[in-house]
Formats: structure tokens, sequence, C-alpha cells
């Protein structure tokens, strides 16, 4: 068991960061707080919706609560960094027009030119250009946290 009687209250502009050793859980805790994983018992609220409840629509919490895994091959599968960055959004059935605005801030805000590299394959970029694609791929959906794991 990875977690037991864990409680955490986190406000908005709160910054933590989880240190531990491999297998202590800190992965694991990410991935409760996005939904990706349900606890065996217990309850997760995030912006007071109970994330653990079988009516909850998950992808409102993704938007709210992104993801940023710690090797960003994991993450980056499309065959350009725009269809990558734009991923969120277009699921989010944004129009073009809104979802090239997304792609273009969220490039520009982790210093990524949007020119040079949109039409470029996610794995021609350095290890620093992949990581901050892959931030980008959080802003681009306007999530309000995200955690790499």
């Amino acid at each position: 068991m990875a977690l037991k009687d864990i409680n955490l209250n986190l406000s908005r502009g709160d910054f933590i960061g989880l240190i531990g050793h491999t297998g202590s859980g800190k992965s694991t805790l990410v991935q409760h707080l996005n939904g990706l994983i349900k606890p065996t018992s217990g309850k997760i609220i995030v912006d007071g919706i109970d994330i653990t409840s079988k009516d909850t629509d998950l992808r409102k919490i993704r938007q709210k609560v992104g993801l940023v895994f710690q090797y960003p091959e994991h993450q980056l599968f499309e065959e350009t960094v725009y269809k990558d960055i734009a991923f969120g959004p277009k699921n989010l059935e944004l129009g073009e027009e809104e979802i090239e605005t997304r792609v273009k801030k969220a490039m520009e805000l982790v210093g990524l030119d949007y020119n040079s590299l949109k039409d470029r394959s996610p794995f021609e970029l350095s290890g620093g250009q992949k990581k901050k694609s892959c931030y980008s791929w959080s802003i681009s959906n306007e999530t309000r946290s995200f955690s790499t794991r």
C-alpha cells in the first residue's frame, strides 16, 4: 500500500514539492489528484468536487489538474509539436482559432519559438525543449495546476 491516512489541503497559489524515496507514493498521490487512479477508501475533493464519485466528469477535473510526466517521451506522441500541444484543447472541442491561440501562448510562456518549432517532430527536440513542450501541453489546456510525475 503506497498511501495511507493522507490528508492534504492546498489553496490557490500554493506551490509544493513532493520528495521521497522510490516507491514512497509520490506518483500515486499525483495520479489520484488527477483521477487516473481511484482510492480504495476515502474521498478526493478538487475545487469542491468529489472526484471519487461515479457521477464525476473526470474530463473537468483534468482541466483543473494536469500532469506533466517526468520523462517527456512518455507524454509526447503526435507527429508535430503543434499537434502535441493542441491535443488537449482539440479534445475540449474548441475551434481551430482558439486552439492556435492557446498553442502559441503556451509555447511563448515556456520559451519555445512557435514559428520554428510548431511543425517539427517532438522527438527531434532537445531534452529541455521536450520538457517545455509537455508544460505547454498542460498550459494550453488552461489547467490551474500541474504536476510532474
